[in-house]
């Protein structure tokens, strides 16, 4: 096995650890807690990783890419897009349970919520031709993070049935306006 791939294996068991107890405990690990758990030095996270926060980028990029489709085209407009949407949440649930995690970094959490609010507010509310009120689109960007955040904990619907809810949800919203 190359050195380059027994890097990116060791990358991912420190990843998929660190995702284990933080979701677990509610709040992240230290770095020696993590170490022990993986029976691995420091010296070798820190081989791979800068901090705790780098880690945690680490996780947020891997998500990003897997949702570059809502970036590029900035639209979470029709059934579909949701589907998409709850599709690749369900697909990376213990990451996304990870990310929108009250005790993370505000910094990610608050790029997570810009990159929805601007999907919301480009597509959803100028679909309808009222302009953006950035109180509105933060009300529809907050309740898509937090219902995500509930169905994710407890699945309760069927995926296909929860992308259709929240789907209603927020056209019902969009109309209040």
């Amino acid at each position: 096995m190359s050195i380059y791939l027994k890097s990116k294996k060791t990358d991912k068991k420190i990843i998929q650890k660190f995702i284990e107890m933080t979701n677990r405990a509610g709040n992240f690990p230290t770095i020696s807690e993590l170490c022990y758990a993986l029976d691995i030095d420091r010296s070798t996270f820190y081989n791979h990783f800068n901090d705790i926060e780098d880690l945690t980028w680490h996780i947020y990029v891997s998500v990003e890419e897997k949702t570059d489709f809502f970036k590029k085209n900035e639209r979470l407009v029709s059934k579909d897009d949701f589907r998409r949407l709850i599709d690749i949440c369900e697909e990376n649930s213990d990451k996304i349970l990870f990310l929108f995690n009250p005790n993370n970094s505000p910094s990610i959490r608050n790029r997570i919520k810009d990159t929805i609010f601007d999907a919301v507010k480009d597509s959803v509310l100028k679909s309808k031709g009222k302009g953006s009120d950035k109180y509105t689109i933060r009300y529809i960007t907050d309740g898509i993070i937090g219902t995500m955040y509930e169905w994710l904990n407890d699945k309760s619907l069927p995926s296909q049935e929860f992308s259709n809810h929240l789907y209603d949800l927020v056209m019902r919203t969009r109309e209040i306006r």
